[in-house]
């Protein structure tokens, strides 16, 4: 497999390197957007590093649109526990106070003991061999790549502070079988497929496993590379038409693009890429207003779910376009603090014009005002 990984991966280098680390310390100082973004990100942290006992769950949650609510409940559990031990390690990384560092250990720690007593589920609740897309924290193969990433996260982080037994069962009991069970799942061209790459891709970055990151790049029926060539339209639509979904893959391609780029491959070349965001000011209204396609809804770029995206995009192209999204948004999520630029620069507007996206079927018609 040509893929060049360090045998021994540094850490942390999955979500955030040292120097970019440094960098978080110096914004938060200096800008009181970044300091509203991580007080957020302090109080989750610190109510967790104050619980007394850390337990996971004892099963695999179900499907949010189960009969049996609590079902549900439990995967919403899973997320909350992975997110917790990622903003827990983050927290100790940007101020060193080893008080966050018990309890991310023990999020793990715990998942080693019970993630492999977890049934393989779906969605149905079909289990076992009969279970399709399913995982076992979770109903499905999506989601347990959605949980998994900021536990691997979590581990690179915090990987110093683990003892060599330790990170041999985080390894071998949580993130390599979550790896095989996402790889049962191939959908090829699919949203859902970006979701798996991902998941498998975070795995094989931080433990430095070339086969698993092929599957995510360069696998030619469905990896990263094979999504942006048969995935996206030449505007830079992704092909399912719609701007839920469209940032439903951008969610899933942030986790994978930055774990390749710390390891010196840079996705962010890769022009469908760029054109994922580009698509989305091209056909946007003058109040960066997206309309309602397909089976999606209204979308406004300068929404924080939606323009925190813009961040990373913005510090990894340095489109200066994308700084308009950002100069009109809060810029107090959690991407903004970890990768937002300090300084955006002054930018007029993106040029409105009236355009037919032939390979989008979709055409805008402007007035000279550019406010139709």
């Amino acid at each position: 497999i040509a893929i060049d990984l360090p045998e021994n991966p540094m850490h942390p280098n999955l979500l955030l390197n040292q120097t970019e680390i440094e960098e978080i310390k110096q914004k938060v100082e200096q800008y009181p957007w970044a300091q509203e973004a991580y007080r957020t990100l302090k109080a989750n942290a610190d109510a967790w590093a104050a619980r007394s006992e850390i337990h996971v769950p004892e099963t695999g949650g179900g499907f949010y649109h189960a009969a049996d609510a609590t079902a549900y409940q439990i995967t919403e559990q899973h997320y909350s526990h992975a997110d917790a031990a990622r903003d827990m390690a983050l927290m100790f990384q940007l101020t060193g106070d080893e008080k966050y560092v018990p309890n991310a250990k023990a999020i793990l720690l715990d998942y080693a003991d019970k993630y492999l007593t977890y049934e393989i589920h779906d969605k149905a609740e079909r289990t076992g061999d009969q279970a399709e897309a399913g995982g076992r924290a979770t109903p499905q193969g999506i989601n347990e790549a959605a949980w998994v990433i900021p536990l691997a996260w979590a581990y690179d982080l915090l990987y110093d502070r683990f003892t060599p037994e330790e990170r041999e069962a985080i390894e071998t009991q949580v993130l390599r079988p979550a790896a095989e069970i996402i790889m049962d799942n191939n959908e090829g061209r699919h949203n859902h497929q970006t979701w798996y790459n991902a998941g498998v891709g975070v795995i094989g970055f931080v433990l430095g496993d070339k086969e698993l990151v092929w599957y995510a790049l360069d696998k030619d029926d469905s990896g990263f590379r094979y999504q942006m060539q048969k995935s996206v339209t030449e505007e830079g639509m992704w092909y399912e038409g719609s701007m839920h979904y469209q940032f439903y893959v951008l969610r899933a391609l942030f986790p994978l693009m930055e774990a390749a780029y710390h390891a010196g491959i840079d996705l962010y070349q890769e022009p469908a890429y760029k054109g994922l965001f580009d698509f989305m000011l091209d056909y946007a209204d003058p109040e960066l207003r997206l309309p309602t396609l397909n089976d999606g809804r209204v979308v406004l770029l300068t929404d924080p779910d939606r323009a925190t995206y813009y961040e990373v995009a913005y510090r990894r192209l340095g489109d200066p376009r994308y700084a308009t999204v950002l100069r009109n948004s809060a810029r107090t999520d959690l991407l903004a603090l970890l990768y937002g630029v300090g300084e955006l620069p002054a930018v007029e507007p993106p040029a409105w014009r009236s355009r037919y996206f032939e390979d989008s079927n979709l055409v805008t018609l402007r007035s000279d005002a550019g406010k139709k």
